[in-house]
């Protein structure tokens, strides 16, 4: 299972090799996923409105 977070709060959980899908505001974010055995990976990320 992975669990996914967003700015330090829990927005969901998949099954390993399922996509996972948020709908993000625009703004600067920090995404977290960990795994059950407590491994993680992030990355900040930054969402414009292009037009």
């Amino acid at each position: 299972m992975l669990y996914w977070f967003v700015d330090n709060s829990f927005v969901g959980k998949v099954e390993r090799d399922a996509p996972f899908f948020w709908q993000p505001q625009v703004g600067e974010f920090d995404v977290r996923v960990v795994d059950n055995l407590g491994r993680s990976a992030s990355v900040s990320m930054r969402v414009k409105l292009v037009q």
